[in-house]
Formats: structure tokens, C-alpha cells, sequence
């Protein structure tokens, strides 16, 4: 099937403006063009897809497109604008970010610095023999032993550094309080552990996923959205079979800002021809060895992801948090029922909804902006695609499985 050009309209009064990309992701014209030049246009552009946002004149170019022989799509405009005037800012500002360099990153408060309590960096050896032991099994599937797993879990555990402005960039532990609420408990800073999969190929690749949690993110005014109750960070690690570390990822923990960190086996496939969200790269990364830790650096007050560093030396002054499962936030102990969850059944946290939801809701995904329990978190408005999808890495990014010495 031949792949068509895309061609994205912003329709105005007067002025239309024309983004025409060809199926490698290419952009070839990005113009302005009157309204009878852009019928002329119409009617000379070779047959593409084209996407107009929903408004009053829409349904008549839609008809003059057909006419000339284009694919139309009309996409409800409350889908487009969040994206065209923020989710793309949201992209090039952290780009922009990204491209500073680490002395020009702001600091807003105190940068305080998080480091296991527990562990050691690990040969590489180690590691490798604990993942080849893990795949003694009829399905090739990597399961390590109880005491195995809390190895690795220690060996790739990040380090995370957060500029601190206040006690809503201090990192802790969940519980619930006296009115049986989930709150974050700052005393003892923890952060939470799980293991997960994905498949590439006929390979399934053993995933660590290490996820912290702060008080709030404080709204910056009257309007402001995104902030409100509980924030917090999810950091997954991808290991190949030689237990290198393929990919790193991110997400908020209520599924925004999903951010991808390849390494140099990593490399992105061509953008897809399709509307669907693509893959954000907001960094790539060299190689990093095993007996190096990952330091994660996080914005004050949005938690934002502002660079992925090696941490060689750690200060004395580090504080130092604890690991634990994160199954246990699903029995908490609750002042007045005994035991309870930090979710609802349908996988929410209760008091963390955020005044997004009443502009995303048509977009299908409940609760947007509020933080949830792992299996809930949709990365994606426009499309499908989940964090915990079996195939997401190898959806848009190729992998070289084979150790880089064979």
C-alpha cells in the first residue's frame, strides 16, 4: 500500500496554514496561504491524508478535499489544542532543558541528592549470572530468585536529585492518614520497587521499575491545572540478556511525560504514518556500565525531568532511601479500618484529581492528571498506548539484543 503525505491544516478566518510531512516524519511545506490558494492548493497536491481541526468551515474543505481525491480526518478540536499550545511546548521546552548545559540548569532551592541505603554498583560478571540463571525455565522467561531480583534492585537503583524549594520536593513514603487519605510521609525517604517484562521479538527482556512520591505539586495559581495533591516519578530500566541496560523511561505516576532515554542500542524507528503520539526522546544516553549509577535530575515543584547523569562520587551528605515493594500500597495501615489500600478500585488515588480532567476528559482516559496504581497509567491522549505494554519499546524502537561483544 502506498504511504500517503500528511498534511495538517489550521483553518482561520483569513489565513489557513499548511504543514505538509511525508511518511518518513519529513516536513516539506509549512506555509500560509489565503483561502482561495489554499483550494488551489487542494486541488494540485498529489492525493494525501489530511487533518483538519473540527470547526465551522471544516466540514466544507473536508468535502472539497474528498472532491480532489484526499483522505480526510476531522479531529474534535478540544483533542488538538492542548497539544498544538501546550503538549508540544511542554516537548521543546524540555528539549530546550536538556540542551542546556548542567551549570546553566536552574536551581530554585537546594539541590538534595537521594541514595540507596542498600547495594553497590556490581560487576558486570554478577549481573549477567544472575539473568542467566533467571532464564533456567521451559519459557526462556527471566524470573530471579527472590534474593537474585533485590540484587539487581539494588545494582541499577538510581540516584535521584532533586532541587528542593519545600517540603513538596521532599521524597517519602505513602500512608495513610487520619482521615484515611493517602499522603506522603517525608521523615524517612523510600522508594518503591517493582519488576515488569516486555517482549521484543521472541525475547522477553526483564524490566525494573523504581517510582518515588512527593507531597504535592503546588499550583502555581488560581488556574493552574496540573498541580495539586501527590506527584511522583516512575523510573524503569530495560535490561538485555548480557544485563546491560538497553533503555531507560519515564513517566509521572498518573502517565504524563512518558520520556524515553536509549542508550546506543537503542536506536528509533521511522515515525509511523498515523496521528498517533510518538515516542519522546528527551535525551539519549552513552553507554553506561553496571558499576555506574543513574542519577536522575528533577525539576522543584513540577518534578520535571531536567537530565540524566552518571553519578561518580556521592557526597557524604547524601541522604539515603530505603527500597520496598510496591504491592504494599495496596495494605496500608488505616487508623480506622484496620488495613486499607492507597487506591480505589478503579486504580485511583482518591483527593490527587487534577483540574485537567475537565479539559481531557473526551480524550477516553479517566481521571487525567490524578495518580494511579501500576497497570493504569495511559502515556497517550491521542492513539492507545500504556506503560505497561507488552510491546511498547520494540513499537518504536529497535534493539541490538546480542551482547556488544558477540
Amino acid at each position: 500500500m502506498t504511504k500517503l503525505n500528511t498534511v495538517g491544516v489550521d483553518l482561520a478566518k483569513s489565513v489557513i496554514q499548511v504543514s505538509v510531512v511525508n511518511p518518513a516524519g519529513k516536513e516539506l511545506v509549512n506555509k500560509s496561504l489565503t483561502r482561495k490558494k489554499f483550494g488551489e492548493f487542494l486541488a494540485t497536491q498529489k492525493p494525501s491524508l489530511i487533518a483538519f481541526e473540527a470547526c465551522a468551515s471544516a466540514h466544507h474543505w473536508a468535502r472539497t478535499a474528498k472532491g480532489h481525491g484526499h483522505e480526510v480526518r476531522l479531529l474534535p478540536a478540544i483533542s488538538v489544542s492542548p497539544f498544538r499550545q501546550g503538549h508540544k511546548t511542554d516537548q521543546n521546552d524540555a528539549l530546550a532543558v536538556a540542551e542546556r548545559p548542567l551549570r546553566d540548569l536552574p536551581v530554585r532551592g537546594e539541590l538534595v541528592m537521594y541514595a540507596p541505603i542498600a547495594g553497590r554498583p556490581t560487576r558486570h560478571e554478577e549481573v549477567a549470572a544472575i539473568l542467566e540463571r533467571a532464564r533456567n525455565n521451559p519459557l526462556d522467561i527471566p524470573e530471579p530468585s527472590a534474593p537474585d531480583t533485590q540484587r539487581l534492585f539494588e545494582a541499577f537503583a538510581p540516584v535521584w536529585v532533586v532541587d528542593t524549594r519545600d517540603d513538596s520536593d521532599l521524597i517519602g513514603a505513602l500512608v495513610l492518614g487520619d482521615t484515611g487519605h493517602a499522603q506522603v510521609e517525608v521523615a524517612t525517604p523510600v522508594v518503591y520497587q517493582r519488576s515488569a517484562y516486555t517482549r521484543y521479538g521472541d525475547e522477553v527482556l526483564l524490566q525494573l521499575v523504581y517510582s518515588v512520591w512527593f507531597p504535592a505539586r503546588p499550583r502555581t495559581s488560581l488556574f493552574d491545572l496540573l498541580g495539586g495533591h501527590l506527584d511522583g516519578v516512575a523510573w524503569r530500566v530495560t535490561l538485555g540478556r548480557d544485563g546491560t541496560p538497553l533503555m531507560y523511561d519515564s513517566i509521572h505516576n498518573c502517565g504524563c511525560y512518558h520520556q524515553f532515554f536509549p542508550t546506543p542500542r537503542a536506536q528509533l524507528r521511522p515515525v509511523r504514518d498515523t496521528f498517533d503520539e510518538q515516542a519522546f526522546v528527551l535525551q539519549r544516553l552513552g553507554p553506561i556500565d553496571v558499576t555506574q549509577r543513574v542519577a536522575v535530575r528533577l525539576e522543584a515543584g513540577t518534578h520535571y525531568i531536567q537530565r540524566i547523569l552518571v553519578a561518580d562520587d556521592l557526597p557524604p551528605d547524601a541522604s539515603r532511601y530505603a527500597l520496598l515493594d510496591d504491592s504494599l500500597l495496596r495494605s496500608l495501615h488505616h487508623p480506622r479500618a484496620g488495613r486499607g489500600s492507597v487506591f480505589r478500585p478503579d486504580g485511583i488515588i482518591p483527593g490527587s484529581e487534577r483540574g485537567e480532567r475537565y479539559l481531557f476528559w473526551p480524550m477516553g482516559v479517566r481521571e487525567p492528571g490524578a495518580m494511579r496504581q501500576w497497570g493504569r497509567h495511559a502515556t497517550a491522549f491521542v492513539g492507545r498506548r500504556h506503560f505497561d505494554e507488552a510491546r511498547l519499546i520494540e513499537r518504536y524502537f529497535q534493539l541490538d539484543i546480542a551482547p556488544p561483544d558477540e
